[in-house]
């Protein structure tokens, strides 16, 4: 048995390496995506919540890795849609992130280091102090706490909570890839956006990273003598931050943003506003304007929502493009700049039960040394060790722990895997200390899920929950049709045929399965229809109207071009295209479903009506497809 001291976090290891140390310990290499689908997709609290895994390998988990390294101390509810999360790490610090709910998206604002070295005036991080870079584990962690809050999976990622990302840039490197990665987060890379005050050594290796990650650079200012008066340790001058920018925007093709906090009487005047339109103009450039959010023990005060808008028209005038950003999170100080500073004052909820039961290293117990990087010892001392018996094969026919009680709730489990329900576990209720999951209905008969809790109070006459409905899942719907069919006239046309039939059957509406599964079938079905009737295989669209779209942005007048890698994108987009046309209908679903919008094959099997094994024999099928159609592209270097 390894010491709690010596066991590594599961977040520590990817899938492949997983799968090695699993392989050495005795057990299959399949049991690594298992494993994850557990952590990522339904993020239990315990080991003996993975149902499908022999005893065996429950045992071996429990005395060689840990669940997580961190645990969650607190949750504060600001009432706005925006949780901070107080996560206590295994050396005693403490990080915050925070979670920011809209009708489409769920977002998490990720830290990267435990306070921030560059003391920004204005910040509350700074004022707290730096203690150390964050490991990439414990990056990955935050978006495990988060999934266990939410009851669902993150569809967006900011690095702008505590910290500096460019000052641990592998650290955030590596915690992307896992948040992008199939087998975890599947956060698509345009929905990661890393934030900086603008190193450009750290700028162009964000635009060369393989990810298609967006990038914001905090600004603050329109010239350099403000800039060093409010952000003293600005890695570099603002003429260089900008050059970088403009270098990541021709290699990439990304629009960058700019974050520029407004302080009253200091940087929110029009003169102030035309000196940074002078700055950005010419230039590939969007601004979020945030009206400060104060902070106790600190001079800076919040600007009035007209000095805000006046700022907005006149840097508009200049011909820059910028949104002034809704402040959420206040009540719980969890708005921009307020991280770390203070507890929230906002509603606080009880700590959730995280980690497994007495385990003191996710107490903040048997701390790591500062700075300390990934381990590895657990799949060190798993070297030379002797099959343990071939635990898996002996543990056949054995109930895995837990897997008794599962059964006493009367929820199915087994070596198919899983709870009822799509995506057991994600959308349901939490029940108890534990947060127990289960499918939209609870053991009592109540509707945990929010979406049918919305759909049942349609169907008991209330129209405006109707509105809800339409607001939350147009946007998901429309982009689902036009990656089916490529038409965007068609597409919308179609989007409203799926509410029109959802509205149809509100009356035999019956909350045994999740609405959001209900609308991705009716999507699905009338797509297939569209496919057959059509007798023609113009179908699957890279380029759609949705805001995080590839897209081929044109530079502004006066600013230099870089045509060729705008072409060369378009052409490997159309090859893409042309081969993803000859999939037959069926497989092209499901690859749409799976690969573009991040459905499970338990959602996708009972989106198409068929089961689990139907699902990965069509993926399987398409990627063999779309492989040989694209081998002789890649031999002659077209891709």
């Amino acid at each position: 048995m390894t010491g709690e001291a010596e066991k590594s976090p599961l977040a520590s290891y990817s899938l492949e390496s997983l799968a090695n140390v699993l392989e050495r310990a005795g057990f299959r290499r399949f049991r690594a995506e298992q494993i994850a689908n557990w952590y990522y997709d339904k993020c239990v609290h315990e080991w003996s919540e993975m149902a499908n895994l022999p005893a065996g390998l429950l045992r071996w988990l429990d005395e060689n890795l840990l669940l997580a390294s961190s645990a969650l101390a607190q949750v504060h509810d600001s009432g706005d849609g925006a949780q901070k999360l107080e996560i206590r790490l295994a050396d005693g610090e403490t990080v915050e992130a925070v979670l920011i709910r809209s009708a489409r998206r769920l977002t998490l604002c990720l830290s990267s280091q435990v306070g921030c070295p560059l003391c920004c005036a204005f910040c509350a991080t700074g004022a707290g102090g730096f203690s150390r870079n964050l490991a990439a584990w414990e990056i990955v962690e935050q978006a495990v706490h988060a999934c266990r809050v939410a009851g669902e999976r993150v569809t967006n990622a900011v690095f702008m909570g505590m910290g500096e990302p460019c000052l641990n840039i592998d650290a955030v490197f590596d915690a992307t890839r896992r948040l992008n990665a199939s087998y975890a987060f599947r956060i698509g890379a345009r929905r990661i956006t890393i934030s900086t005050l603008g190193d450009p050594d750290c700028i162009d290796r964000i635009a060369e990273f393989p990810l298609d990650v967006s990038l914001a650079v905090s600004l603050h200012a329109g010239d350099e003598k403000l800039r060093r008066r409010l952000v003293p340790a600005a890695p570099a001058h603002i003429e260089e931050t900008i050059e970088a920018a403009s270098r990541y925007f021709k290699r990439t093709g990304r629009e960058v943003t700019y974050e520029y906090v407004l302080l009253a009487g200091e940087n929110d005047s029009p003169d102030h506003a035309r000196v940074l339109g002078r700055l950005l103009k010419g230039r590939r450039a969007f601004v979020n304007l945030i009206a400060y959010n104060e902070v106790e023990g600190l001079a800076f005060r919040r600007p009035s929502a007209e000095a805000v808008e006046r700022f907005r028209s006149t840097l508009a005038a200049t011909g820059v493009r910028a949104h002034v950003r809704r402040s959420r999170g206040r009540k719980a100080r969890a708005a921009c700049g307020q991280l770390r500073l203070h507890g929230g004052k906002g509603r606080a909820s009880p700590r959730p039960h995280s980690g497994p039961p007495g385990n003191p290293r996710a107490r903040g117990q048997n701390a790591p040394a500062r700075g300390e990087t990934a381990p590895a010892r657990a799949e060190d001392k798993t070297r030379g060790q002797t099959a343990p018996g071939r635990a898996e094969d002996k543990t056949r026919g054995q109930t895995a722990p837990g897997r008794a009680e599962d059964e006493a709730r009367g929820r199915r489990s087994g070596p198919r895997g899983g709870r009822r329900g799509p995506r057991a576990g994600l959308r349901g209720s939490r029940e108890g200390p534990r947060g127990e999951r289960g499918g939209p209905l609870s053991r009592d008969g109540d509707i945990q899920d929010y979406e049918t809790r919305l759909m049942v109070r349609f169907a008991g006459g209330n129209d405006s929950a109707f509105d809800e409905i339409v607001e939350r899942f147009q946007g998901r719907v429309f982009g689902i049709i036009h990656r089916y069919i490529g038409n965007s006239e068609y597409a919308a046309d179609c989007a409203q045929e799926v509410f029109l039939r959802l509205y149809r059957m509100r009356r035999s509406y019956r909350p045994e399965a999740r609405l959001s599964t209900l609308i991705y079938r009716i999507t699905a079905n009338l797509c297939l229809n569209y496919i057959r009737d059509s007798r023609k295989h113009r179908t699957l669209s890279l380029d759609f109207a949705r805001e995080d779209a590839p897209s081929i942005d044109l530079p502004a007048p006066g600013e230099a071009t870089d045509v060729s890698a705008g072409m060369e994108r378009r052409e490997k987009a159309r090859i893409v295209r042309a081969a993803l046309d000859e999939i037959p209908p069926r497989q092209r679903v499901a690859l749409v479903l799976h690969r573009f919008e991040g459905l499970s094959y338990k959602e996708i099997a009972e989106a198409m009506e068929i089961n689990v094994a139907a699902v990965k024999s069509l993926l399987n099928r398409a990627r063999n497809s779309l492989a040989d159609r694209l081998q002789s592209e890649i031999e002659n270097g077209n891709i």
